[in-house]
C-alpha cells in the first residue's frame, strides 16, 4: 500500500481506470505523490520521482479506491433485526464496553480497505465509536480507509435505529441540542433516521412509515446548518421524502418512488438545505437486492420482513 507521507511508482500494473466504458490497461505505470495520483502512462517510459519507492505489481490489477456511501459499521453485512439492541448499548456504555465496540468498528473498517474501499461514509454507529475509530486512523495508530463519520444518529421514541445507532429525541429542542453536541464531538455529518425501516415494521406495507415529526426534522436541519453541517436521513417512502426535504435534510438514504412536487424539492425548490448544494438521493439498491432475491433461510428474515423489504427496494428502483 502507498504511503500518505511519501511518493510511490507502481509499475507493471493492470490498470481499470473505472471511466464508463473501461478496458483493461496492461503494462501501465502510475505515480502517487501525497495520496494524490499525478501521472499515468506505460510502464516503459515511467519515471521516479526523487526519493520514491517503486513497487512492481507483475501484472496485477490496479484501479481507484472505491467509495461506500452508506455504512453502519457495527454490522456484520447480515440482515438482522436490532431487537433489544438499546438494553445492549446501555450495558456496554462503559470504557470497556465501548473498547468492545471500537474494536468492532475497526475490524469493520480495515474489512471495507481490504476490499478496496477507501472512502467510507458512515451512516450512524452505537456509542459514537465511529467517531473514534475516524480519530485513531487519521492519527495513524492504525491502518483505515477515509471515513465520515456521523457518531449516533437521531431518531424518535419507537424509531428507526433507536438505542442501537441512534440516541432518541423527544422534541425539537432535544433534537437541536443532540445536534450541537454531536458537533461538538466531532461529527462530519448528522444522520436522522426520518421513517421505519424493513426491521422495525410490524406490518406489510409500512416499512417507511414516517415516524419523525417533521418539526423535529427541521430543528436538527437548522441546528446542522448553523454550524455548517450537512444531514443525512434514512428514509423509505414517498411521504417521508417530501417530509425531509422540506425539513432540509441534504442527502436522502435508500429512497422511494418520485413525485412532480418532490422532483422539485430535489432540484432546491424547499430552500431549506445547506447553502450552495441541492439535496440528493443516496440509493442503497446493493444490499437491498440481495435480501430481496435470496432464501429467507439464508437472511433469517420473516415472512413480513421479506415482503417489505421488496416494496423498500422496487421503491428505491423506481
Amino acid at each position: 500500500m502507498a504511503s500518505a507521507d511519501r511518493s510511490t511508482l507502481f509499475i507493471n500494473a493492470t490498470i481499470l481506470d473505472g471511466s464508463e466504458h473501461m478496458e483493461p490497461q496492461p503494462d501501465m505505470a502510475v505515480t502517487v505523490e501525497r495520496g494524490v495520483i499525478t501521472w499515468m502512462g506505460p510502464s516503459a517510459v515511467a519515471q521516479a520521482p526523487a526519493g520514491a519507492e517503486v513497487i512492481d505489481l507483475g501484472g496485477a490489477y490496479l484501479m481507484p479506491g472505491l467509495i461506500n456511501m452508506h455504512v453502519h459499521l457495527c454490522g456484520s453485512g447480515k440482515p438482522v433485526s436490532a431487537g433489544d439492541a438499546g438494553a445492549l448499548m446501555k450495558k456496554l456504555d462503559n470504557p470497556v464496553g465501548r473498547a468492545i465496540v471500537r474494536r468492532i468498528l475497526k475490524g469493520s473498517a480495515q474489512q471495507q480497505l481490504a476490499s478496496g474501499v477507501t472512502t467510507v461514509r458512515g451512516a450512524g454507529d452505537p456509542l459514537f465509536a465511529d467517531i473514534a475509530v475516524r480519530d485513531a486512523i487519521d492519527a495513524g495508530k492504525y491502518q483505515g480507509p477515509r471515513l465520515v463519520a456521523p457518531g449516533t444518529g437521531v431518531t424518535v421514541p419507537g424509531g428507526h435505529g433507536a438505542g442501537l445507532f441512534a440516541q432518541v429525541a423527544n422534541s425539537p429542542v432535544e433534537a437541536a441540542e443532540q445536534v450541537r453536541d454531536l458537533y461538538a464531538r466531532g461529527a462530519d455529518v448528522i444522520k436522522l433516521f426520518v421513517t421505519g425501516g424493513v426491521f422495525d415494521a410490524t406490518e406489510v406495507g409500512e416499512p417507511g412509515v414516517l415516524r419523525m415529526p417533521v418539526e423535529v426534522a427541521a430543528a436538527a436541519c437548522k441546528a446542522a446548518h448553523e454550524v455548517g453541517l450537512p444531514v443525512m436521513a434514512h428514509v423509505e417512502s414517498t411521504e417521508g421524502v417530501k417530509a425531509a426535504l422540506e425539513a432540509g435534510v441534504d442527502t436522502i438514504e435508500h429512497g422511494a418512488p418520485m413525485t412532480p412536487e418532490i422532483l422539485e424539492l430535489y432540484r432546491g425548490a424547499a430552500g431549506t438545505q445547506l447553502e450552495g448544494r441541492a439535496p440528493s438521493v443516496t440509493c442503497t439498491i446493493s444490499p437491498a437486492l440481495p435480501f430481496v432475491l435470496l432464501d429467507p433461510g439464508k437472511t433469517h428474515s420473516t415472512d413480513t420482513q421479506k415482503k417489505n423489504g421488496d416494496i423498500v427496494c422496487s421503491g428505491i428502483i423506481k
